[in-house]
């Protein structure tokens, strides 16, 4: 008998990956430390007052108070802004609006204004604003443009055969807004509400000058004037741990879901609703 003879079996090209010069590396890096010196001046103030000064600092009514401000100004800005600002792009990109492109620039400009400057004229016709109830209004009219954007320009380059498919399976208009359009500009609007709801944990200028009392504002009350690094960096602290659980939020519920056109041709424009 003659022993088969055994094929080699094919030897797979796995490229190299070429590494990265190190002057590219070097401005990484540098950028990197920067952005982390102020989080490390923080834990290591945090550290050195140790856990039971951290815990006296942190359990108290004024801290709770801090923080109910802070989330309540959070939540009621972005849940307008993402409101005002869906109405605002359907209206301009799926209406007979007339003075489009005019429209388009004057919705961008509140965004173009500093919101301390905006504020400050609120503030100067009625002290009506100042507060939780007018601080959530005048930052909502301050930021809603990065909710606007996105979603105008989404709103704008959408395929209409989605929706006119829903509505030939029996969708009304409302059906078909809330099953097919949404969930297309989930993304846009996922995006838009992360920063504003950024902004208005950090935010500090225009809160200081509606007298609504906030982490950002205390942090600068006990740095400043009362000359406690402890105290402002436990309260730092517990601002960023609050920017790092948005962050995760985000990231959960956006997931992976990716909208894709796999057809061909070119997406139709939708018939402008009168």
């Amino acid at each position: 008998m003659t022993a088969a003879l055994s094929q080699p079996a094919p030897v797979r090209f796995v490229p190299r990956r070429k590494r990265p010069s190190i002057w590219v590396v070097l401005p990484v890096l540098f950028l990197v430390a920067m952005s982390l010196l102020p989080l490390l001046y923080v834990a290591i103030k945090a550290w050195e007052a140790g856990w039971r000064e951290a815990l006296h600092l942190l359990w108290r009514p004024f801290v709770w108070g801090l923080m109910r401000n802070t989330l309540l100004l959070m939540v009621g800005v972005t849940l307008t802004c993402m409101m005002v600002g869906l109405a605002l792009a359907w209206l301009l990109e799926r209406s007979n609006l007339a003075g489009r492109r005019l429209w388009g620039v004057v919705l961008c400009l509140p965004f173009a204004v500093p919101s301390f400057v905006s504020s400050f004229t609120w503030v100067s016709l009625s002290s009506d604003f100042e507060g939780l109830g007018g601080a959530i209004m005048v930052m909502a009219l301050s930021k809603y443009p990065l909710v606007f954007l996105p979603v105008a320009a989404t709103l704008r380059n959408l395929d209409t055969s989605l929706e006119e498919s829903a509505r030939t399976l029996g969708c009304s208009r409302w059906g078909v807004f809330v099953k097919v359009t949404l969930p297309l500009l989930w993304p846009s609007m996922l995006g838009g509400a992360l920063l504003i709801a950024l902004h208005m944990l950090v935010e500090f200028g225009a809160l200081s000058i509606l007298g609504l009392q906030t982490f950002t504002t205390a942090i600068y009350q006990q740095f400043e004037l009362e000359f406690s690094n402890a105290n402002a960096a436990m309260l730092s602290a517990v601002l960023l741990a609050m920017c790092l659980v948005m962050l995760w939020l985000e990231l959960r519920v956006r997931g992976k879901a990716r909208h894709v056109r796999i057809g061909q041709g070119v997406a139709r424009r939708a018939q402008p609703v009168r």
